[in-house]
């Protein structure tokens, strides 16, 4: 068994010193959020359909930059499986400023009411989409990035890092009128416990990290 391990700490090692500075920038926990499951499952809601729903607000910290860009991809699918079907298709890039509440949906192109073509009035610039075809039910992960490939350097005291954003989700099933409470991980490192020597524990709030 120690072998085992030793030979994966050592693999890691190895991974950590060759890793691409590109692949590094975009595994960097300040940088990305992962949720490890979405659905969508065209059709109305007799058929026991899915979507999936996806909010981001930029809450206004003292540590951040009044504008965060972030890019919003499902994983998983084929390319096959988004309306476009290309690589584009799969994923949706806006910029929050402070204040704001940008809603992401990823839904098939031939819902009735969350459907930016046949119902444009009821959505605004603030509402995006990630449209998959009617054919297929697919089923992946959400991978949030920012797009500052150095969030953690600080200009004039702030920071751009995706820690900055508050975001939830949900996976809708709309037979029910209920639905999956989305889990982002990558977000939850926000705050360390660490002694403060006198036998207690207290929460160092780290700079630029924000509290999501």
């Amino acid at each position: 068994m120690k072998k085992i391990v030793l030979t994966w700490l050592v693999g890691l090692v190895a991974w950590v010193a060759f890793v691409p500075a590109s692949m590094a920038q975009t595994i960097d926990r300040s940088r990305v959020a992962v949720s490890p499951f979405a659905q969508i499952v065209p059709g109305g809601p007799a058929s026991g359909s899915f979507y999936t729903f996806l909010a981001f607000t930029h809450p206004s910290l003292s540590t951040a930059v009044s504008q965060i860009e972030i890019t919003v991809s499902m994983e998983g699918p084929a390319d096959s499986s988004f309306v476009p079907a290309t690589t584009a298709g799969r994923s949706e890039t806006f910029t929050i400023h402070a204040g704001e509440t940008h809603k992401l949906f990823i839904v098939a192109t031939n819902h009735v009411a969350i459907n930016p073509t046949t119902q444009s009035a009821s959505f605004g610039t603030r509402d995006h989409f990630i449209t998959t075809s009617t054919s297929v039910a697919p089923a992946g992960n959400v991978r949030v990035l920012s797009t500052n490939t150095t969030p953690t350097v600080a200009v004039s005291g702030k920071f751009n890092n995706l820690n900055q954003i508050a975001m939830w989700g949900v996976i809708f099933h709309e037979a029910n009128g209920a639905g999956f409470a989305m889990e982002f991980i990558g977000d939850m490192h926000d705050s360390t416990v660490l002694p403060t020597g006198n036998g207690g524990n207290v929460v160092n709030l780290t700079t630029g990290r924000g509290i999501n």
